[in-house]
C-alpha cells in the first residue's frame, strides 16, 4: 500500500506543488476574482423612495431659490427619467410647495432604482450625481433630468420600498402617433427628410430588454400642413399596466400628448401620442385669433399686412391675416437724476394682428401645423410666401 504525504519532508503539497507558491496562486486568483466579480455579476438593483429639495433648474450652479410660477408647474407627478436604454429609473409622485421666509421650496417624493456596494453604500443607477464617487445619502446633490424638465436636487431623506409600477400585468391596445422627432433629440419637430418616410414601413415592429414585441406599426399617413409634412402611425402595442391603472411604455406612462420613443432594427423616432384605443376622427376648426408683436421694426410692420397667407402641400389656405393694428412700443428712460420715465419708442411698433386659421382638435385642445398649441399665452409662427412672424396669442375669438 502506498502512503501519500500531505506535506512532504520538502514542503510540497502532495509532494508535487510547493505549499509557498501554492498559497501565493490562491490568493493571486482570488484577487483577480474580487476585481473580475463586479463586472461579470452586476451589483443587485433595488427601489428606494427619496425625499428630495429643488436646489436649482438646468444641470449646473449654485442652489437658488426663488424659481417663477412656471418652474413649478412643470413639476409633474409622473414624469420620469430613463436610462440609456428607456427603461424607467426614477419618477416623481409627489410634489410639495412650502413657503420659506419670502421664498417657496419644493418637495419631492421619487422613486428612485439604485445599486449598493459592500459597505452598504447606495449610488443611482443612471450615476446622474453631481459627483460619481457620491453616493446617495442625505445633504448629496442629484441630478433629475427627462424630456420635460432638468434640475438639480438635494436628497433629504432615503428610505427602501418596493414601488407599486414595478408590479405589472400586460394589456393590448392600439395607439395612434404622430412622429416628433428623429434619434435621441427630445425636442419635436417637423419637415423631415425623404428617407425617413421610406424607413417607416407597416410591419417593422419594437421589443424590450426581454425580446417581448412591445409595438408593432400597422399603419403609416402623411399628412401635409403648410410647409411641413405631418406622419401618423398606427401602433398595436403590449402596454405593461401598474396597479394605478396606468399603461406603460419602456417605463414611461403614456398619457394624451406625451412623447415615448420607438426603437426597431430600421428607425428611431421619438412619438407623440394622439389617441389610445378606440380612435375619433380629428375635428377640424376654423378659429379666429388675435396676436401681439411687441417692439417691432418700422421695416418689417410694413409688410404684415391684410391678405398674407399660409398654404399647405395641396395650396390650400391654412391661415390669413385678416386685420393689423398698431401703436408705438413703449419704453423705459432714466434721467441724469435717476428718475425713471415710460415713453414712446420713436421708431419701434406693437403690432396687432388678426389671423383666422384652421387647427384640428385633439380631446380638449386646439393644434396648429405640428406642433403649436392654440391657447392663450401660447406664441405662434406663421409662414408666409412674403414673411415669416411669430406673436403671442392673446385672445380667441368665437366664430
Amino acid at each position: 500500500m502506498v502512503s501519500v504525504k500531505f506535506i512532504d519532508g520538502k514542503g510540497n503539497l502532495f509532494g508535487k506543488v510547493n505549499l509557498i507558491d501554492f498559497v501565493i496562486v490562491v490568493f493571486l486568483a482570488l484577487f483577480i476574482l474580487k476585481i473580475l466579480y463586479p463586472l461579470i455579476v452586476p451589483p443587485p438593483v433595488e427601489w428606494v423612495r427619496v425625499e428630495a429639495s429643488v436646489c436649482k433648474f438646468g444641470g449646473e450652479g449654485n442652489c437658488v431659490y426663488n424659481f417663477p410660477d412656471w418652474l413649478y408647474e412643470n413639476i409633474v407627478v409622473g414624469d420620469v427619467m430613463v436610462d440609456d436604454e428607456n427603461n424607467s429609473v426614477a419618477e416623481i409622485t409627489d410634489v410639495k410647495l412650502i413657503p420659506y421666509g419670502v421664498n417657496r421650496t419644493v418637495i419631492l417624493t421619487l422613486n428612485m432604482k439604485v445599486t449598493s456596494n459592500e459597505k452598504g453604500e447606495m449610488f443611482l443607477v443612471e450615476q446622474k450625481s453631481l459627483s460619481k464617487e457620491e453616493s446617495l445619502k442625505p445633504s448629496s446633490r442629484i441630478l433629475f433630468e427627462s424630456p420635460r424638465i432638468q434640475m438639480i436636487l438635494t436628497v433629504r431623506e432615503v428610505e427602501p420600498f418596493t414601488p407599486e409600477f414595478i408590479m405589472e400585468s400586460r394589456e393590448n391596445l392600439t395607439l395612434k402617433a404622430d412622429v416628433c422627432s428623429i434619434g435621441n433629440s427630445g425636442s419635436c419637430g417637423s419637415g423631415f427628410p425623404e428617407w425617413l418616410y421610406r424607413n417607416i414601413i407597416v410591419g417593422d415592429y419594437m421589443v424590450d430588454e426581454r425580446n417581448v414585441t412591445v409595438a408593432n406599426i400597422t399603419s403609416v399617413e402623411l399628412i401635409p400642413q403648410g410647409e411641413d409634412r405631418r406622419i401618423i402611425l398606427t401602433l398595436d402595442t403590449n402596454l405593461i399596466v401598474n396597479d394605478r391603472g396606468e399603461y406603460l411604455f419602456n417605463g414611461r406612462p403614456l398619457k394624451i400628448n406625451s412623447q415615448f420613443p420607438f426603437t426597431s432594427r430600421n428607425v428611431l423616432l421619438g412619438l407623440r401620442l394622439l389617441e389610445i384605443g378606440e380612435f375619433q376622427t380629428l375635428d377640424r376648426e376654423t378659429r379666429t385669433l388675435i396676436l401681439l408683436l411687441e417692439n417691432v421694426s418700422p421695416e418689417i410692420a410694413r409688410q404684415i399686412k391684410p391678405g398674407l397667407t399660409e398654404s399647405d402641400a395641396y395650396e390650400k389656405v391654412i391661415a390669413e391675416v385678416i386685420n393689423k393694428t398698431d401703436q408705438p412700443s413703449r419704453m423705459m428712460v432714466i434721467t441724469e437724476t435717476g428718475d425713471v420715465f415710460e415713453r414712446k419708442h420713436p421708431y419701434n411698433l406693437d403690432l396687432t394682428v388678426t389671423v383666422t386659421l384652421k387647427s384640428e382638435r385633439i380631446h380638449d385642445d386646439l393644434f396648429y401645423k405640428q406642433n403649436q398649441r392654440v391657447k392663450i399665452g401660447n406664441t405662434l409662427w406663421i409662414v408666409t410666401d412674403r414673411i415669416n412672424f411669430q406673436g403671442t396669442i392673446i385672445n380667441i375669438l368665437e366664430n
